[in-house]
């Protein structure tokens, strides 16, 4: 089930989270929620249980919510904690930091992806790797709306991307096999230590004046696969004009904007450990 934004792990020292055999057992609040000019900001806990209760280790989800420029940044730092024993996370698509946007934004229903690669669709960036995935489309009320999700350049390695045309977008640092045919992918936790993970998704407002049946920059959809002349790039401009080489609507900027907060809130749990 996709209950809007969230950090899953579907497969942990082999158990099954995704379909619910596992248990994410809220402990508490480590810290807030404190309100601040700028947002609100938070630090819940929480243990990692088996089907049959056995305790597996723990995890600490840090979440800012800040408005920005660029728009409102929910930053996302969760810590892995293993027990007494090494915490293994598996290779399956249910994995990784999701969205799952409204109906205007779904590719199915006119909304657009792109990817930092210049990739488009949700078939043309699944199980591709990239630094960040955007999503935009017409929303009720009149005008145009998007979300960029953004994985942190520290995780343990580049995500590959679980994205549908229904509404979903998924930055998945442990699917290899999954989701791109490679070997599969182990990564283990020892006993005693931890390992953190960052993502950011980015709520903003596409470009004003934006019409129905274009994309994010505002050109006409189904020019080429992203969105624009053949030799430009996704916003219409020449090829290499744009320094991201991809991104219509700012895309790029927001990837920074929350690249920001998250290295500002990294230093700040470091700070208070």
């Amino acid at each position: 089930m996709h209950t809007g934004i969230w950090i899953a792990f579907g497969d942990v020292s082999g158990e099954d989270f995704w379909r619910n055999k596992g248990t994410i057992r809220h402990e508490g609040f480590e810290a807030g929620p404190d309100v601040a000019p700028d947002g609100v900001r938070f630090t819940a806990r929480a243990r990692l249980l088996a089907a049959d209760g056995t305790p597996l280790g723990r995890m600490s989800n840090r979440v800012a919510i800040v408005d920005r420029p660029e728009g409102r940044v929910v930053a996302w730092l969760s810590t892995l904690e293993a027990g007494a024993a090494p915490l293994v996370l598996g290779d399956q698509e249910e994995m990784g930091f999701g969205v799952r946007v409204a109906t205007g934004l779904e590719e199915k229903a006119g909304g657009r992806i792109v990817n930092a690669r210049g990739a488009a669709t949700a078939a043309g960036t699944w199980g591709r790797e990239a630094e960040w995935c955007d999503t935009s489309g017409d929303v009720a009320g009149g005008g145009r709306a998007g979300i960029t999700v953004v994985a942190d350049p520290d995780n343990v390695r580049l995500p590959w991307w679980h994205n549908r045309d229904y509404g979903l977008l998924v930055a998945n640092p442990f699917g290899r096999s999954a989701l791109a045919k490679g070997p599969p992918s182990r990564v283990e936790v020892a006993a005693g230590q931890s390992l953190r993970l960052g993502f950011a998704a980015v709520l903003h407002d596409a470009p004003a004046g934006a019409p129905a049946g274009t994309d994010a920059a505002g050109a006409p959809a189904g020019t080429d696969a992203a969105g624009a002349p053949a030799g430009a790039d996704p916003a219409g401009a020449p090829a290499g004009d744009d320094p991201a080489g991809t991104d219509p609507a700012g895309a790029a900027a927001r990837a920074a904007a929350a690249l920001e907060v998250l290295r500002a809130e990294r230093m700040a749990a470091d700070a208070a450990r």
